[in-house]
């Protein structure tokens, strides 16, 4: 500036001054005089190179943050002893990849946004670079470590049941998800408990690839089974899933020992008995029988017998049908038919004259003692057949004997002699 007022009285004796500039890089003519008491003086000129400084800050984040989740990484306390350069506002640069930054400059650094968001694939720990910039590119660059956490992976876990006793289940994972890309394409590994067991050792390395798996439950309820769903890094999340198990009715076969004679006792038989269900084998089966073919729907396992057999006895030949259940602890049970042939048994009695008579006189020929296994036999009443002269009787039945007269009378015209009378006794079967 204009030094042409300065005088000897008015200027000071310090031979020295500061000057500060504001804003660089520039360059800035200083102009001076030394002045002697008379007035006397010589004018100088120097000229000052002021350089830029760079702005300054804190480079920070926001982490830890979860893998596939935004990290905010920003920049705060910017400084520059340019108050032109302030004002100017600063420029961001920023590589999320820790990329260099080499080309950013004030004019191509679009953004004057002091923060910014990366996003990391994968757990870990990720440096991010970037630079505060002014506005005559001066410049200061930073780096900060963005913590990122894993994201165990998710899954529903469920099951084919219910299933019955002794057959596998499937227990299955799906919609599989995870925020990592990294961990999707290295593919979930898998462990499980049919037991419901503790699944705290199972790791990646030690678990399979499969996301199905097969558990078969002995005996009928619910079970718990366990999975878990397992990234590349460890990360896991455990679910369980309920089994249904439906209980299997026994099966077995049933027979008989038939044919048998009316009055004598048949013997009805299972065998070959079978349950998926060891437990239900160890437990032992009952048995419920109805020898008159009823309905066995009250018998339960409780009020059933422990014997695989049971007697029945039919009172009249013909052919019967016999009920019987195999029934398990669980109160499941197959329900069978047997049927038995029951053969006619003939009548017996004892059979006796009132002889010796004389000839021409009649003989009173006699059955006693009858007896029939068959009580609807004796009810019925027996028919009887007689040839006083021990003829064929071969022809004769209980619908073509007239009589039921347990007795008759022959004669015989000469004697002395012995003879035979041939004699039926006939039940209401033939």
């Amino acid at each position: 500036g204009d030094l042409s007022g300065a005088t000897y009285a008015g200027s000071g004796s310090s031979s020295s001054t500061t000057c500060t500039f504001d804003d660089g890089p520039s360059n800035h003519v200083v102009k001076a005089r030394i002045i002697d008491k008379d007035g006397g003086y010589t004018e100088y000129s120097t000229i000052v190179v002021v350089n830029n400084v760079a702005p300054t800050a804190s480079l920070s984040n926001n982490g830890p943050v979860n893998e596939g989740s935004a990290a905010t990484v920003s920049f705060s306390a910017q400084s520059d002893p340019s108050s032109a350069d302030t004002t100017a506002g600063f420029h961001y640069a920023y590589s999320c990849t820790n990329a260099s930054l080499a080309s950013a400059t004030y004019a191509n650094t679009a953004g004057s946004t002091a923060s910014k968001s990366c996003t990391f694939d994968d757990n870990g720990t990720y440096t991010v670079r970037a630079r505060i910039i002014d506005k005559d590119d001066g410049f200061t660059e930073y780096t900060t470590d963005v913590t990122v956490n894993n994201v165990a992976p998710t899954a529903s876990l469920s099951n084919n049941g219910p299933v019955n006793e002794g057959s596998p289940a499937t227990i299955s994972f799906s919609n599989q998800l995870d925020p990592s890309n990294a961990d999707t394409s290295a593919g979930f590994h898998y462990a499980f408990a049919c037991d419901n067991g503790s699944l705290a050792g199972a790791t990646y390395a030690g678990s399979g690839t499969s996301a199905s798996t097969t558990c078969t439950f002995n005996d009928n309820g619910s079970y718990t089974v366990k999975g878990r769903i397992i990234d590349k890094d460890g990360g896991f999340t455990e679910y369980t899933t309920s089994v249904t198990v439906n209980n299997v009715a026994p099966t077995a076969s049933l027979s008989n020992n038939g044919p048998v004679n009316e009055g004598s006792a048949a013997t009805i038989s299972f065998s070959g008995q079978s349950d998926p269900s060891s437990t239900d084998t160890t437990a032992g089966f009952h048995y419920a029988y109805a020898c008159d073919n009823s309905s066995l729907a009250g018998a339960t396992y409780a009020g059933s017998g422990t014997s695989a057999s049971k007697s029945c006895t039919f009172d009249d030949n013909g052919t019967y049908t016999v009920r019987a259940r195999i029934i398990d602890k669980d109160d499941g049970y197959t329900e069978y038919t047997t049927t038995v042939t029951v053969n006619n048994v003939a009548p017996t009695g004892t059979l006796s004259n009132n002889g010796p008579i004389g000839e021409g006189s009649s003989a009173t020929i006699s059955f006693s003692n009858q007896h029939d296994p068959s009580a609807a036999d004796t009810t019925a009443g027996f028919h009887y057949a007689y040839s006083c002269t021990n003829g064929d009787l071969s022809t004769a039945t209980y619908a073509n004997t007239a009589s039921n007269s347990d007795s008759t009378s022959c004669t015989f015209d000469d004697g002395p002699a012995t003879k035979t009378v041939k004699a039926r006794i006939i039940d209401k079967d033939g």
